[in-house]
């Protein structure tokens, strides 16, 4: 059980979250989307378990079956309006000895709002891209547009280019692959938390009507995601909220690609949040340095004839905007696993539920729910939908055509650790422990 216990602590940050020096070998051959690479590290089985043993994560849960590397890429994706930018990204790649044949899986993150970003597997979500990895999977890790490496400002939940990110990635790896000549089983493994819940599932959604033929989508696991932003997620702006700085990133972002305010962005709060705006959402700062400026109800940042205007007497347009960028009404047509937990505090689970209900009613066999617990917040949650989601993504490599929840012994396991340990032995969250568990 304490073995559990460290594992799931090494999952339980899993939430939040154009070089100039190119490969040699890389810019050697033509790539159409792979720009360059800025730094590689190896990790041998033997660092592996040395990096599991010191954690006390159980094997049987986290086998460590390959060494990896861990690349840093550059590649190229579109810009909302179609012009061609740079994007970044990690590339996790088992180094295979044998003849077995790796599995690709793209993990999209939860929100950032620092643009940096660096490689540290010890905790925080790449450390759940290590564990893919360790078990034979080609593991995308996108920074989505505007951060990492990338240009311009992050689209914060614009599903479009959250999207064409990863589907460009996705093409970034395969040529990249290509150069190491290392073929994939091409069944291609869907998942992310948080904001990466909702990307994960506009992934999915994207490569289903557009591109099935170029990447074969073989399950899907979003987590915890606001598919139903116009809906169920767009109601927390005027409540009590634990993270209000999420509504000034939204915005800015449709602004960006929607021109939505007919004001200069920078004028439509409140005094003294219009200049708090202006300072802190530029990529230099992150959640946890903006969230104690802001009021505990997010509308509140607004000025009252911002709110009069678009949001009182002229609805019509924002909810357009919102309902441009729900997610979820469409008919899967390979399992989804839809992960949540009923004491989210920042992300209503109700999400889940109005995604899973409409894709029912839309004729999809293949969408189930499942609940990583009742007494779970965001953060803790991350934990147990990410142990879950492993365990459905293997059941689905073994051959199962909707995917189990895993093996019965483990279940009983992590079942055991919630209902005898709970949420206690999770690290409460603050700004230094966090940064220090997302190596940043």
């Amino acid at each position: 059980m304490h073995k559990l216990v460290s594992l799931l602590l090494f999952f339980s940050c899993s939430l939040l979250s154009a070089a100039n020096c190119l490969n040699k070998h890389a810019d050697s051959i033509s790539n159409e989307y792979l720009a360059g690479i800025t730094t590689q590290k190896s990790f041998s089985k033997k660092e592996l378990n040395k990096i599991w043993k010191e954690a006390q994560i159980p094997k049987f849960v986290m086998p460590i079956k390959f060494g990896f590397d861990i690349v840093d890429i550059t590649y190229k994706t579109k810009w909302h309006d179609g012009t061609t930018i740079i994007a970044s990204g990690l590339v996790f790649i088992p180094t295979i000895t044998n003849k077995f044949v790796p599995s690709e899986l793209i993990f999209m993150h939860g929100t950032k709002m620092s643009k940096a970003r660096n490689i540290a597997i010890k905790a925080g979500e790449q450390s759940v891209c290590a564990g893919y990895a360790a078990e034979g999977y080609v593991v995308a890790f996108p920074d989505y547009i505007g951060l990492g490496n990338g240009e311009r400002f992050h689209l914060y939940q614009h599903a479009a280019t959250s999207a064409q990110a990863g589907i460009d990635m996705m093409r970034a790896v395969r040529e990249l692959l290509k150069q190491r000549n290392l073929k994939t089983d091409n069944q291609l493994f869907i998942t992310g938390y948080s904001q990466g819940g909702h990307a994960a599932m506009a992934l999915h959604k994207e490569i289903q009507e557009k591109y099935n033929k170029e990447f074969h989508v073989a399950a899907s696991s979003p987590m915890s995601g606001a598919y139903d932003i116009s809906g169920t997620q767009s109601k927390c702006m005027f409540e009590k909220y634990a993270f209000p700085s999420y509504l000034p990133y939204l915005l800015k972002s449709y602004d960006q690609v929607y021109d939505f305010f007919d004001e200069d962005f920078n004028t439509i709060f409140k005094s003294p949040y219009d200049s708090i705006v202006a300072k802190y959402y530029n990529g230099k700062y992150d959640i946890w340095d903006i969230n104690p400026l802001m009021p505990e109800i997010p509308v509140s940042l607004l000025k009252d004839e911002i709110v009069k205007k678009y949001i009182v007497e002229n609805p019509e347009r924002l909810q357009k905007i919102l309902k441009d960028n729900d997610v979820y009404d469409w008919k899967p047509e390979v399992p989804m696993q839809l992960c949540y937990c009923q004491a989210d505090e920042q992300v209503n689970y109700l999400n889940s539920f109005i995604a899973y209900d409409k894709m029912k009613a839309n004729g999809s066999k293949f969408v189930r729910l499942r609940s990583g617990g009742k007494r779970f917040d965001h953060f803790q949650c991350a934990v147990f939908s990410n142990v879950n989601t492993k365990f459905f993504f293997n059941t689905i490599r073994k051959g199962s055509k909707k995917g189990r929840k895993g093996s019965p012994l483990k279940r009983s396991v992590v079942w055991l650790s919630k209902t005898l340990m709970p949420g206690y032995y999770i690290k409460k969250y603050n700004k230094e422990n966090m940064k220090k568990m997302m190596g940043e």
